[in-house]
């Protein structure tokens, strides 16, 4: 960087100076002004800071001119001598910035390529061009520079006969453009100051904006300083030796190297510079050097800077009157490259002959012949490809599109010769055949001054130092701090660096770019003069303009306003009613509203609009703490209202329930966001924390909703959580974190209250109903009419019916947790309606709780279910995520761990996933592990538990498979299921589906079939679609040559079940654990059935377990069978049989690679080659003189009996056909045990 020629420069702030005195009859010296000057300008900068802050802007300057939509054309520039890049050409707007209580302007707008105050921009830092979708950030940097009067001639006073007086102090700046991955201005600004150097040569101070380098100095004397003797040894061993008092600069030319000058670097010449074929450059001295000792030599390191900022200063260069040309005079760079003198100077033509290393030719462009490398090719590329450029440029030559090419090119195209105007810095006298610059980690001294200098740590180039010596005081080196162990950080430059705008661009080909969206990364500073927004102000005694909220509401227009109330607790309740677009802003937790002895149902009731229009919310309340005793914190009710930042805390009564701390009731267009929810349980409590009726679009975002009991309970008899009432339309739950409760977190659906007097019961809350009359007030999940006392004193019984389904339902990114209930549950399974119920006049219908377009994603919901439920049944569950019906659901990528894991929850069923009713149910890459404990002393308990269950409630059975399925259409997709109770899949459903690439893996007792398989069951009624729309006797036989028993199956069984479609279950690995020593009983782990085609391929299959207590590894039974290329693996004792293969039309199992023998078996077309194949099985194990086909043949009879009873082949149709099938397995030997 240009410098001063000064004597010395101390900082004043570290001894906390503010400014410096002059004295009468002393000697002036530039220090006493300079450094005074330095402690107003640090003050004046420290004060701007703390009013305005790091960085702030009261317009839009500096900002991109670009709106969303926008189309912008790239366009071929070059940048210097040689380097082309396509970019956007597009505008910085003008105005003002602060950052780092500096102040930038941007008097008007200018192209970013483009700009007058960065000449040396390059493609590295200019917005390219690219192909696809691509993000920039925009960014400052700033500092200050000295300006002398060899770059700014109109400072030079004309009467001191060209000695030049003091430098002016320039602020500079320069907006630069990098890509980015990162979607926000935080994270992209991270990215940028990392490539900037942040966190190894310099560190970011986010308090000041400023980018400050990690390299330090330590200044010492060569040698030992003198003992006792003095005249024994040289006077000035360990001293300064030299003969005059200076002031030294050193400066970092690269991070590992450094140069040094006399008289503090200065001064800064002028020069022209011809550029030789050969490397080398002749270098004319416009500026002459002041005396013959500050003429160059040679070996002497110079410093050649290239031009960086346009002036304002023109003066005429000819024409007449307005129509004059002006020639506007430059400013140098604050670093350039490094040269060598290699000839001496010729006084005469103040010229030199300096060789510049060949890696600055690079950079300018003269290591290619003159005119080659400016193709478009290149530039083509670098668009398609995305690529950076390696290195920047330096700039002698400018684009001939830019605005002031003419006064920036002086160069003449016609000579061989690159010729351009720079600036000069003179350096050290480096030794013949040495570095040109000296390496940091150099100790010698510094010529022959004495002096050594120490660098620790990693600098950036142009990093400097002054070190200022006296031969009246040889022993010291100013600033002190110079000679210190570690030595001091850089004089300079100061940088501040600050974001300015994040753009997201989209190309499909790199030309045109449309700007997807912009933003604004600088922060807003209103002016003082703008005393604010508040339309009243509302404080204790004289702070403001009202000291009651609701004065202050009542005292708005009914356009509404703005009401900022201050710091304090005001114990009222608040009514916001028929003003619109109010807004209610306290002073965070400082600003409290409390109630008083209630006698609202609400403390803050903001009843909206019910006809508002638009997307502006109508009522706007955030930054408060609002502590409700006895009634409901915030009711929401209309359109249109808004609650942000609030901290809400809802608490009981005496022996009185505890409300909700939020109901929203009929309402629209609500949003709840970064607030703190906190519902504190007393009495038992039927509410949830948050209520929601939406009748259309919700939002809960970022909250924390907390349920607490009080601490001599030591439970929760609350039921907190959220309630998403029936019949609530587009409800999104994003990025909560939902803790504890006695009932579920997140409790989907609502019951209405009806009796046969026509009568109803208001909102009493989700557990209404289900929960116990005492302590701990467990809930069965079962709904029960309630009883109230009529107005003549008789008693009146209150039938439950489940409200309307809700509709487009978003649960994303929420974390769930520490409640007795469920994660997320419907309110119940299923209402069971008696004959009062069903009749008239009551006629009620609807049985589940149904939830339609539901999307749970990327959801934590983990150690929930914790307490036992009242009455469980084979028809009652708990876990992670417990839907009574869902149409159109998709469960994807949730964490649903350890739940029924905690206190008294492992005695009764649990589910990671449940679905009782359904239609189109993807459930994909989900992690669902440890849900329900196995206890020590217990078999598996019958009922819905286990990993993933899909069925309806109640037992299951295996004839479940000829029934109609209350679940359609389901795919299970790349789950992991870990299952330490229960199988990890149990599913019974029709239409097509598919099980692919999941884990599954159970940890179990060996049993028999009390929930199906031990691991795996999947039940499938689907109907083939050789019997949709099938014609009387058909498929007759006398037309169609077919399988044995086509037509009895077709024709009969298969006309009775209503889904359609086929089984996938590919690519699967299964993994069984058995405990126990049980033999009484054989277990499948694996069981797949289906009245329509199985496809089963891919899978892995493996299993240990107690000496034979294994029917069979795996089983499977279709219509139609293809089972091929899976792997079966058990134990040598477990079992004898590994694969169990059964249909009665079409069986094919091939090449299965298993332990032990498989048992396929076709019916009554088994060994039909037209119908049957078995061939290709390899396995591990047989018993010896016991074929494979002799044991299989032994358990034949038993495979046809189940065929009969499933495809009712020969067998009756009709009402009573689910009773006769249950009846035929009753007597099914073949579970019986097998001898070897």
């Amino acid at each position: 960087m240009p410098a001063e020629d000064i004597t010395r420069l101390l900082d004043p702030a570290p001894k906390r100076y503010v400014g410096a005195r002059l004295q009468q009859g002393r000697a002036l010296v530039d220090s006493d002004y300079n450094e005074g000057r330095r402690a107003d300008a640090q003050e004046l900068q420290t004060v701007v800071r703390e009013i305005v802050g790091a960085k702030a802007t009261p317009d839009d300057g500096f900002l991109p001119d670009l709106k969303a939509g926008m189309l912008v054309k790239s366009q071929l520039v070059r940048f210097g001598s040689y380097v082309q890049a396509f970019v956007l050409p597009y505008k910085i707007r003008p105005g003002v910035l602060y950052v780092g209580g500096w102040r930038f302007e941007q008097e008007e707008a200018e192209p970013v390529v483009f700009q007058r105050e960065y000449l040396q921009i390059g493609p590295a830092t200019a917005p390219r061009a690219a192909v696809g979708v691509q993000r920039q950030l925009t960014y400052l940097r700033g500092w200050e520079q000295p300006v002398s009067a060899v770059e700014d001639s109109e400072v030079l006073e004309a009467a001191m006969q060209g000695a030049d007086g003091g430098v002016r102090i320039r602020r500079m700046r320069q907006v630069e453009t990098r890509h980015v991955d990162a979607a926000d201005c935080s994270a992209a600004f991270d990215q940028v100051l990392e490539e900037l150097g942040d966190g190894s040569t310099a560190t970011y101070d986010a308090a000041t904006c400023e980018l400050r380098s990690n390299a330090r100095l330590q200044m010492g004397f060569f040698g030992e300083a003198s003992g006792d003797c003095e005249g024994c040894e040289p006077a000035l061993r360990g001293k300064y030796l030299g003969g005059e008092n200076h002031t030294i600069q050193l400066m970092l030319a690269t991070p590992n190297s450094y140069v040094w000058a006399f008289d503090n670097g200065a001064p800064l010449y002028r020069a022209k510079l011809t550029v030789d074929a050969d490397g080398g450059a002749t270098v004319e001295m416009l500026t002459p050097p002041k005396d013959r000792f500050h003429e160059p030599v040679l070996n002497q390191v110079i410093e050649i800077l290239p031009w960086s900022v346009l002036l304002e200063n023109g003066r005429p260069t000819g024409g007449k009157g307005g129509q004059q040309n002006l020639t506007n005079e430059r400013i140098a760079a604050p670093a350039g490259f490094f040269a060598e003198v290699d000839a001496p100077y010729v006084g005469g033509s103040r010229s030199f002959h300096a060789r510049v290393d060949a890696a600055s030719l690079s950079q300018i462009g003269i290591s290619v012949n003159k005119g080659a490398g400016k193709s478009e090719t290149k530039a083509e590329m670098a668009v398609q490809s995305g690529s950076t450029p390696a290195a920047e440029v330096i700039a002698l030559e400018w684009d001939p599109s830019h605005p002031h090419a003419a006064e920036l090119n002086g160069n003449d195209p016609s000579t061989p010769e690159l010729e351009t105007y720079v600036f000069l810095r003179l350096w050290h006298v480096k030794k013949a055949g040495g570095p040109l610059t000296i390496p940091i980690s150099s100790k010698a001294p510094l010529g022959r001054t004495g002096l050594v200098p120490t660098f620790t740590g990693s600098g950036r180039r142009g990093d400097f130092w002054r070190a200022t010596v006296r031969t009246a005081a040889r022993d010291e080196i100013l600033p002190l701090a110079l000679m210190r162990p570690g030595g001091m950080p850089p004089d300079g430059p100061r940088e501040v660096v600050a974001p300015l705008a994040l753009v997201e661009w989209s190309s499909p080909f790199g030309v045109s770019h449309q700007v997807v969206s912009i933003h604004d990364c600088r922060p807003s500073l209103p002016a003082i003069t703008q005393k604010g927004c508040c339309t009243y102000v509302v404080g204790t005694g004289s702070a403001g303009h009202f000291q009651s909220i609701q004065q202050a509401v009542d005292a708005l227009p009914p356009q509404g306003g703005r009401i900022c109330v201050l710091p304090g607790t005001y114990a009222e309740e608040i009514r916001i009613a028929g003003r619109d677009h109010v807004t209610l802003c306290g002073c965070g937790d400082r600003t409290i509203l409390a109630s008083p002895q209630p006698s609202a149902e609400a403390l803050l009731d903001l009843p909206g609009s019910a006809s508002h229009a638009g997307a502006a919310p109508r009522i706007v309340v955030e930054s408060l703490s609002i502590q409700a005793a006895g009634q409901i914190g915030v009711l929401a009710t209309g359109a249109g209202v808004e609650l942000r930042d609030l901290s809400i805390e809802t608490s009981p009564t005496g022996d009185q329930p505890t409300p909700s701390a939020v109901r929203a009731l009929q309402a629209e267009r609500l949003r709840l966001t970064d607030s703190r929810i906190h519902m504190v349980g007393g009495a038992l409590s039927h509410h949830a924390a948050v209520y929601l009726d939406i009748l259309e679009d919700g939002l809960l975002e970022r909250n924390r909703i907390e349920t607490g009991g009080r601490a001599e309970q030591g439970r929760v008899d609350a039921w907190g959580g959220v309630q998403i009432a029936g019949g609530s339309r587009r409800v999104e739950l994003r990025g909560n974190e939902i803790v504890g409760g006695r009932g579920h977190g997140v409790t989907l659906g609502s019951a209405r209250f009806r009796a046969p007097d026509g009568s109803s019961l208001g909102l009493e809350g989700a557990g209404l109903g289900q929960s116990g009359a005492d302590a701990p007030f467990a809930f069965s999940g079962q709904i029960e009419p309630v009883e109230r006392a009529g107005d003549n004193g008789e008693t009146l019984l209150y039938y439950p019916e489940p409200e309307p389904a809700i509709e487009d339902l978003l649960l994303a990114d929420n974390s769930i947790h520490g409640f007795r209930g469920s994660g997320v549950a419907s309110l119940a399974l299923e209402v069971r309606h008696d004959e009062v119920a069903s009749g008239p006049p009551l006629c009620m219908r609807r049985t589940t709780f149904a939830v339609e377009r539901a999307v749970l994603r990327d959801n934590c919901i983990e150690r929930n279910a914790r307490g036992l439920a009242g009455d469980l049944g084979e028809d009652r569950t708990r876990g992670g995520i417990i839907l009574s019906e869902a149409r159109r659901l998709d469960v994807i990528g949730n964490r649903i761990e350890l739940n029924g894991m905690d206190g008294e929850a492992a005695a009764g069923p649990v589910c990671g996933v449940y679905v009782g009713f359904g239609e189109d149910v993807v459930i994909a890459e989900n992690r669902i592990a440890g849900n329900g404990r196995l206890p020590d002393d217990a078999e598996n308990t019958p009922g819905l538990l286990g990993g993933i269950v899909l069925r309806r409630p109640g037992a299951l059975r295996l004839p479940d498979v000829t029934l109609e399925a209350t679940v359609q259409s389901v795919r299970v997709l790349r789950n992991t299921v870990e299952s330490p109770r229960g199988p990890a899949l149990s599913m019974v459903a029709g239409g097509p589906c598919s099980v692919l690439a999941n884990h599954f893996e159970t940890t179990t007792r060996a049993g028999g079939f009390a929930n199906g398989a031990l691991t795996v069951t999947v039940l499938q009624p689907g109907r083939p679609w050789e019997a949709v729309d099938l014609p009387p006797n058909e498929p007759s036989p006398t037309r169609w040559e077919q399988p044995v028993g086509s037509q009895d199956y077709l024709g009969g069984r298969a006309q009775q079940i209503e889904a359609t479609g086929g089984l996938i279950f590919s690519g699967n690995q299964i993994t069984t654990h058995g405990l126990g020593e049980d033999e009484s009983s054989l277990s499948v782990p694996v069981l797949i059935a289906a009245t329509d085609g199985v496809v089963m391929s891919g899978n892995q299959l493996s299993a240990e377990a107690p000496r034979r207590s294994i029917l069979a590894h795996c089983w499977v039974v279709g219509s139609t069978v293809n089972v091929s290329h899976n792997r079966i693996a058990e134990g040598i004792e477990t079992t004898r049989l590994s694969l169990l293969v059964a249909a009665p039309m079409l069986t094919l199992a091939e090449d299965n690679i298993l332990t032990h023998c498989p048992a396929v078996y076709g019916g009554l077309n088994h060994g039909n080659p037209l119908y049957f194949a078995d061939e290709g099985n390899l396995h591990w194990f047989r018993m010896q003189n016991r074929r494979c086909e002799s044991q299989a043949a032994e358990i034949f009879p038993d495979l046809q009996n189940t065929l009969d009873t499933l495809f009712g082949i020969g067998q009756p149709s009709g009402p009573n056909v689910a009773a006769n099938v249950e009846s035929r397995f009753v007597g099914n030997t073949l579970f019986r045990r097998f001898d070897s």
